[in-house]
């Protein structure tokens, strides 16, 4: 879908293997036929800043989170500036948590067992938005591993 400006991949399936959603694993004495969702939709930014007790918070690790959190390929990150701000870009359609975490350098973020304790503090929003208003996300403080 590079070549096809407006669309991008909902889904991919293989009839009789393992249901994925960012990967397709063939397999030898299978039918590997190969089913792919394509939809149509425009990418968003999502633009905004980061912040601590109401002040701009630099170097935070600042993440959109899918829905379906094993859907790693859809996850955005950036760090906040040093004003606190951020910007998340190639944003695809549908349903996401922002979340913004002070010393998050390390933090396996892609897992969704580490990543799931963050969820509640986030801010869920759908894609795309009806407005480009930048937004605010309190940092919240890196749990102990």
């Amino acid at each position: 879908l590079a070549n096809a400006p407006g669309f991008f991949l909902k889904s991919i399936a293989v009839r009789d293997a393992k249901p994925s959603t960012d990967a397709v694993d063939l397999l030898d004495g299978i039918d590997n036929r190969i089913t792919a969702v394509a939809a149509k939709g425009a990418m968003s930014e999502l633009t905004g800043v980061a912040v601590q007790n109401e002040q701009p918070f630099s170097a935070a690790m600042v993440l959109l989170l899918p829905e379906d959190l094993t859907r790693a390929s859809l996850i955005r990150r950036d760090q906040s500036d040093s004003d606190g701000t951020f910007t998340l870009p190639e944003i695809l359609p549908g349903r996401y948590t922002l979340i913004a975490i002070d010393n998050g350098k390390d933090l396996a973020y892609r897992d969704p067992t580490t990543i799931q304790p963050y969820l509640a503090q986030g801010v869920t929003l759908e894609f795309p938005k009806q407005n480009s208003v930048p937004i605010k996300v309190n940092v919240v403080a890196r749990r102990a591993n």
